[in-house]
């Protein structure tokens, strides 16, 4: 019951919000209705789920939905202490959470890229209505067009796995055996669009975009789930249906994810926008993920699950940071701010957390994920962890850099945060919740590891 409850819940709140005229009422739907999913969603995570029909609910499926869960809970509540159009908005952030449970739960192809596509359509409408900067339609037809044509690779790749098996199945994907020219133009149609929703360098041009012009919410939504699902399809779908090809492609892999990381952290460093610094920084985090997928090592496929779900932490509360101060002062370059400690005591205390977990300090979440990668590279190959040093040390330059320039420094007069406007409750229940989670699992890491291992172990 409780497997089918985890996609039947989100769609019955949304329907009863849709009935429902009063806004209050409304209200309380969408923030303690996502709270019972995200209860139901940590219920299921910790004792089990199972596969049946065209669902498979194991731990990898269910670490994304509990995430999923996490973040639209955070959304709503961060949402309903602002003062824009919370009906529309909230359909929308509803939509994105269907699209995404239907996405990291299915083990049908068809399915599984009908969600890969259809979550664009809310996102767009987010960035599209709610966009900040007069370029947000630029920006969502940008980020709609660029993803769906990448897409379409993908869809004549899983026709042609119909034709050859007569199933859209994914339980058949380790079985499917042909010659090693088809592997590779398999693999290639299934690569570009994930390489494009990672985003990897050069198909990350998107992104920077994206962020710049969406609302906070809809640069969570990207950062911390929407993101992650190229990493899930490069695990669910691309490793098992071509290990070969993986294995044969994985030293250019390895060359796109270094020079790309390194090109993206040597931009944030050359960025005064705050989100453009985050933006550059997830590209950064997701080029060391990829890489950890194309290892082919346990301990690298576990580090590189526990840094998808780490980054989605982090990144959602970064972003909600920035959103907390634009809200208050409309402004996001780093320029206008300084001292901030005196002005935003609970915001500067969250950021400086959130910034030091976002170069992988220990203690966070990022630091055991990300270590794991660079201790399973070493063994195989010790020079790829001497190239990474490089965006690595950048990445916490520009965090250790922006983080104090915000924070501390000599007050900046006649600008405009000058005022003292401290966070209401809740924006630091917003926070410090990204805070706890990104602490909690920094320090335990052996839930998510154990639950992982048969998984990882079955590839």
């Amino acid at each position: 019951m409780f497997n089918s409850l985890i996609f039947i819940f989100p769609i019955f709140l949304l329907l009863t919000f849709l009935c429902v005229r009063n806004n209050t009422i409304r209200m309380y739907i969408s923030i303690y209705g996502s709270l019972i999913q995200l209860l139901l969603a940590s219920f299921l995570l910790h004792f089990g789920g199972y596969s049946y029909y065209y669902f498979t609910l194991d731990f990898f499926a269910l670490l994304f939905i509990f995430l999923t869960a996490l973040i639209t809970y955070l959304c709503f509540i961060f949402l309903h202490s602002e003062t824009k159009d919370t009906v529309t908005y909230s359909v929308y952030i509803f939509l994105v959470e269907i699209c995404l449970i239907f996405f990291f739960s299915s083990s049908h192809l068809l399915i599984f890229y009908a969600a890969f596509e259809s979550v664009l359509i809310p996102l767009f409408l987010i960035i599209g209505t709610f966009g900040s900067r007069p370029r947000r339609i630029s920006a969502s037809l940008q980020l709609f067009f660029y993803t769906l044509s990448s897409s379409l690779s993908m869809l004549l790749a899983f026709i042609y796995i119909y034709t050859e098996t007569g199933t859209f199945s994914m339980h058949i994907l380790p079985f499917f055996h042909t010659n090693f020219g088809i592997e590779c133009i398999l693999w290639l149609a299934l690569f570009l669009p994930l390489a494009v929703k990672t985003p990897l360098v050069p198909f990350h041009t998107w992104l920077p975009k994206a962020h710049v012009e969406a609302p906070t919410i809809g640069s969570v939504l990207l950062a911390a789930l929407i993101l992650k699902m190229s990493g899930f399809g490069f695990i669910r779908i691309l490793l098992p249906l071509c290990p070969g090809a993986s294995s044969y492609f994985s030293s250019v892999v390895f060359c796109i994810c270094i020079l790309g990381g390194s090109y993206a952290a040597f931009t944030a460093l050359s960025q005064t926008d705050l989100k453009k610094i985050i933006a550059a920084s997830s590209i950064v985090h997701m080029s060391y993920s990829t890489i950890g997928c194309f290892n082919f090592d346990t301990l690298s496929l576990l580090s590189t699950i526990y840094a998808m779900f780490a980054h989605g932490l982090i990144s959602a509360g970064l972003f909600f940071s920035i959103g907390c101060i634009y809200n208050r002062y409309s402004e996001r370059d780093l320029a206008f701010f300084s001292n901030m400690k005196l002005k935003l005591p609970y915001f500067t205390g969250a950021f400086m957390f959130l910034s030091f977990a976002n170069m992988a300090f220990p203690g966070t979440a990022n630091f055991p994920a990300e270590l794991g990668i660079f201790l399973s590279l070493f063994s195989t190959n010790a020079l790829i962890p001497l190239f990474l040093l490089l965006p690595l040390i950048v990445n916490g330059a520009f965090n250790i850099w922006g983080a104090t320039r915000l924070c501390f420094g000599p007050d900046k007069p006649n600008t405009v945060i000058e005022k003292v406007e401290e966070l209401n409750d809740g924006d630091i229940l917003v926070l410090y919740s990204c805070v706890a989670f990104t602490l909690f699992f920094g320090c335990d890491t052996q839930f998510i590891t154990a639950g992982l291992e048969t998984f990882v172990k079955s590839l």
